[in-house]
């Protein structure tokens, strides 16, 4: 379980998706809640805190515990491998985004732990949890974390895997090999669960982001394999295009 749900906020108070969505997560996990703003000193914007108390007299510097650096690397050093992180962002996704605008992307890139990005949405009448599943090596974390959410909920959960770049019929035995160990190690851990799989022939973002449109969580693997491609290219596309809560399952 997450020792800590660490809300990183700006100069803006982070939005009710966001507090709402980490305050249930640490409630349930019976875990400690911080806000956390990190003091770009080579920034131009206000101090964050002290801006956001001006706009809303409930949200103040006691609340928040404050950092120096660059936001990114200040950050990873923070966090720890069973923390999660979580960003907030508006519907149009990090282009725009209210907490970290295009830093966002390089947050969840550069930090060693769990990362969860809520967009500025209702949540209320979502339901279902969808997980990416991308190769062997990341079943395991994305099963468990995927599965733990859809329990926790009492949602199904609905995996997908793209075979689009890959190869058959190879492929064919290989994406069956990845949904079937993904499907076994979600109802291993929680008998009870109904799990659908299904491959698609998309592209893996677009799939992903059309089976999340309604969903009250997306979940995703912890990117490329480092230390060459540290961020993969369907995580980035993904948040760009932000829809639903994505948790970027790490630990």
């Amino acid at each position: 379980m997450p020792a800590r749900y660490i809300i990183a906020v700006s100069g803006v108070r982070p939005t009710d998706a966001v507090r709402l969505w980490a305050t249930d997560h640490a409630v349930a996990a019976r875990a400690f809640l911080l806000f956390v703003h990190v003091d770009d000193e080579d920034s131009a914007t206000p101090h964050a805190p002290a801006a956001a108390a001006a706009a809303d007299p409930s949200f103040a510097d006691d609340d928040t515990l404050i950092l120096h650096g660059p936001v990114p690397h200040t950050l990873a050093d923070f966090v720890r491998d069973d923390d999660v992180l979580v960003l907030g962002t508006d519907k149009s996704g990090f282009i725009h985004a209210r907490v970290f605008g295009s830093r966002g992307i390089q947050i969840a890139g550069a930090v060693p732990c769990s990362v969860a990005v809520v967009p500025n949405v209702d949540l209320r009448f979502r339901s279902g949890v969808v997980a990416g599943v991308d190769r062997g090596e990341t079943i395991a974390v994305i099963a468990r974390a995927a599965s733990d959410e859809a329990t926790a909920r009492a949602d199904p959960l609905h995996l997908i895997h793209s075979t689009r770049g890959t190869r058959a019929p190879p492929a064919l035995r290989t994406t069956e090999s990845v949904l079937l160990r993904a499907s076994l190690a979600a109802t291993h851990r929680w008998p009870s669960l109904v799990v659908s799989a299904r491959t698609t022939s998309r592209p893996a973002a677009q799939a992903l982001l059309d089976a999340s449109r309604n969903a009250a969580l997306l979940v995703l693997g912890p990117g490329g394999r480092p230390p060459t491609y540290p961020f993969g290219s369907v995580m980035h596309d993904v948040l760009i295009n932000i829809n639903a809560p994505v948790l970027i399952a790490r630990r």
